[in-house]
């Protein structure tokens, strides 16, 4: 470690060896961090009792206790068949576009680029452990994290911008609206293709119509999944700005 490679003859002094391994360490952790925050389902949930008091219905899934869905998978916890809370995480479809909302298309496209921005520069670090450190390189592994920090904040903010889509929009029976309220409880409408007759139907609108853009229903909790995301945003930026630290003896302008 810290020998030039056969490429560019740069070496690393011990300090900046040490620098770029903690650098490695924490953008692989970051990595980890980044796909299982995308792969839950917790991002936004409900329990049955919750959508009780917002007088939304769900007699079609008994013993309903709670509802989770994420971007690409979801929850659902209650009794019987219905039920689909098991590893592997039931997902939406069998492919991408059956996502149930654009925005939230969006979020998982934008997120899973970041990942993979993400997983490019943790792979070159590893080249760079092992004497292959190029200046030229670490300013593009630099700048690719940030990149892809910046990826996984627009998605975020599309999944926020998504929000009004999980609010209940139709009363129960096809029943008109009197005074935007439904007089008749308002319709659910599920992650499940089980429980909805297909993906076609399928959805996550388990929120109040208070759910808006941007704004969530007290009732409607954001799950851990989505502070994960968050969190691996934010060392993303860091993590790319620390890059820029790890230079070689022989650091040139590129």
């Amino acid at each position: 470690m810290g020998k030039g490679s056969a490429f560019t003859n740069e070496t690393l002094s011990f300090s900046n060896i040490v620098c770029n391994v903690i650098y490695s360490i924490f953008l692989f952790a970051n990595c980890l961090l980044t796909a299982i925050g995308l792969a839950t389902y917790q991002w936004i949930e409900t329990t049955g009792e919750d959508m009780a008091k917002s007088n939304i219905n769900f007699d079609n899934v008994p013993g309903l206790n709670k509802v989770s869905c994420g971007l690409t998978t979801y929850c659902i916890d209650a009794a019987g068949q219905v039920a689909e809370c098991s590893l592997p995480w039931p997902v939406y479809g069998d492919s991408p576009t059956d996502i149930p909302y654009t925005m939230w298309q969006a979020a998982t496209g934008c997120i899973t680029f970041g990942l993979l921005l993400l997983v490019l520069c943790w792979i070159y670090t590893i080249f760079a452990c092992f004497g292959c450190f190029s200046s030229y390189l670490q300013k593009w592994s630099s700048r690719l994290c940030l990149i892809g920090g910046l990826f996984m904040l627009i998605g975020l903010l599309c999944w926020l911008g998504g929000f009004s889509d999980l609010a209940v929009s139709t009363c129960v029976g096809g029943v008109d609206k009197v005074d935007g309220d439904c007089p008749t409880g308002w319709d659910a409408v599920f992650p499940s293709d089980l429980i909805e007759g297909g993906v076609a139907n399928i959805g996550c609108q388990i929120c109040p119509r208070e759910m808006k853009a941007f704004q969530r229903a007290e009732t409607c909790k954001m799950g851990w999944g989505a502070y994960m995301i968050i969190v691996a945003t934010v060392m993303s930026l860091i993590l790319g700005s620390v890059a820029e630290m790890v230079t070689s003896r022989q650091a040139k302008e590129y």
